[in-house]
């Protein structure tokens, strides 16, 4: 073979193996490829979503990014933390190539007309329902209310919540607390539903068959010199109402009223009236917790300051008159480390205004009360004088 070809030969054999190169790497090129999943999330403030992404024909690891950390911060193992309402795009790269997923950040007040449910998150969530409710007049019956993170009011004065916007709802706090609260304005603008004007303060002003489950109250300052139906968390309540794990701790309240003072519940109507006739009212309050809680009035109790026309036990329900139907029901409460006053002084003989589950009970639910629940701890005053408490018996204080 001539030189020539030989040298033609070999150059042909170099470029074909430079050609080959070329296209096995650009082969391994197009062969890497990342995917993200899911492709898009919904979520709330405090709240985060694990993003997964998988890269292929690569060593390198996927690296994340947030378009706004603002609105959506994301870490580098894929965790997504919602910031404030918006959307954020985070995107994964390896190996020169990427992936996107679109996050969303709910609003802190987040109303479902579908579904009848709200969510809310953190103080903001709250005064944004407190704002569609008192000042919009929005109205948000049958609605399961959601707490999906704790709320730190940091020491705002809290508008009572007009309850009867809000009748027949469902609180689920998920083990969240509502903070640092001060409530001073009574509402005297709610109207029960027999049609009377309320005089009412609480977190929840008044309200019509209510359920509120697993939601803590702290450091709440509820005072007023008014003399009606007053309570940290709901201050009047016509209709059924249920308590579970609800705990009041390290709050206080102070008014002038001799017609219900307490901790959770102010005062229950023995009666709700609705279009079509009375029904009675019920009230069952299990599992809750009253710690540290200060109450100054006529008429102070731990959970309800005033049963209206005493009660009956479930048991003796007869079906006749609604007055005498209806009942409450208290199991496995603990009321620990709580002061109640009263401005009168004790009488041995007489119906006294001062309890640390309830005020107005029947001889029979005040036994039950002692019986299936816990106190200890507690502090009682007449006029004044301490008094010591155990099953049904005051005992002045030594």
């Amino acid at each position: 073979m001539k030189k020539s070809n030989r040298i033609f030969v070999k150059l042909l054999v170099v470029m074909l193996c430079a050609l080959c190169t070329a296209l096995a790497l650009s082969a391994c090129s197009e062969s890497v490829s990342v995917s993200l999943t899911p492709q898009s999330a919904a979520i709330g403030v405090g709240e985060t979503v694990t993003l997964t992404a998988t890269a292929q024909n690569t060593d390198e690891q996927a690296a994340f990014s947030s378009s706004d950390p603002s609105v959506a911060a994301v870490s580098q193992e894929g965790v997504v933390t919602g910031v404030a309402p918006g959307t954020a795009t985070i995107t994964a790269r390896a190996g020169g190539k990427s992936a996107e997923t679109s996050v969303t950040v709910k609003p802190y007040f987040y109303a479902d007309a579908q579904t009848k449910t709200i969510e809310l998150y953190g103080a903001q969530g709250l005064k944004d329902l407190n704002k569609s409710v008192n000042t919009d007049g929005s109205e948000y019956h049958q609605y399961t209310i959601r707490l999906k993170s704790d709320a730190d009011l940091g020491g705002e004065v809290w508008k009572p919540l007009s309850g009867y916007s809000l009748t027949e709802c469902v609180w689920e706090g998920g083990g969240h607390t509502v903070s640092n609260l001060v409530i001073n304005e009574r509402n005297t603008s709610e109207v029960n539903t027999g049609g009377d004007a309320l005089d009412t303060i609480g977190f929840i002003s008044g309200t019509s068959r209510i359920t509120m489950r697993d939601i803590v109250f702290d450091n709440v300052q509820v005072s007023t010199d008014g003399t009606a139906y007053y309570g940290i968390v709901v201050g009047y309540l016509d209709g059924d109402g249920t308590f579970e794990n609800v705990t009041v701790q390290n709050s206080s309240i102070e008014t002038s009223s001799s017609r219900g003072t307490a901790a959770l519940v102010g005062f229950i109507n023995d009666v709700v009236r609705f279009p079509g006739g009375v029904e009675s009212s019920s009230l069952e309050i299990t599992g809750c917790k009253i710690k540290n809680v200060t109450v100054k009035s006529a008429k102070s109790a731990g959970l309800v300051g005033r049963m209206c026309n005493a009660i009956v036990n479930p048991e003796l329900i007869t079906g006749d008159e609604p007055a005498n139907t209806w009942y409450a029901y208290f199991y496995d409460c603990e009321v620990t480390g709580c002061s109640f006053y009263t401005t009168v002084s004790y009488n041995a003989d007489g119906a006294q205004p001062v309890h640390w589950a309830a005020n107005d009970m029947t001889d029979m639910i005040g036994s039950a009360a002692d019986r299936d629940n816990t106190q200890s701890g507690n502090r009682f005053y007449f006029a004044g004088a301490e008094y010591t408490y155990s099953n049904g018996t005051y005992t002045a204080a030594q």
